[in-house]
């Protein structure tokens, strides 16, 4: 039954208690009265993401489209001195940009 009122979206848990404590199905719990002097705040609307893009990647897909054998390099993700030849190239571009 909880899961109806709750899954759909329609009512949030501060109506659901309010309509349980107004019929007698249950006792007022400790936080009902704090919660009803300050509700939260509802959601921000969740619209569609912008696509985040650094200089970094632009230089990184020309490296690609030029070297398309250089995706199968191996990274050793352990050894932060080793770098693979992209990101060397990435490093010197963004020095001369």
């Amino acid at each position: 039954m909880a899961s109806k009122a709750f899954g759909a979206g329609k009512r949030n848990l501060l109506m659901h208690t309010h309509s349980l404590l107004r019929n007698g199905a249950i006792p007022k719990p400790l936080w009902y009265d704090a919660v009803v002097r300050n509700p939260p705040f509802a959601p921000p609307p969740v619209g569609p993401l912008k696509e985040i893009t650094f200089p970094e990647d632009k230089l990184l897909r020309r490296y690609y489209e030029k070297n398309p054998s250089s995706k199968d390099e191996v990274i050793d993700v352990f050894d932060d001195a080793s770098k693979v030849p992209a990101a060397v190239f990435v490093s010197k571009q963004l020095k001369l940009i």
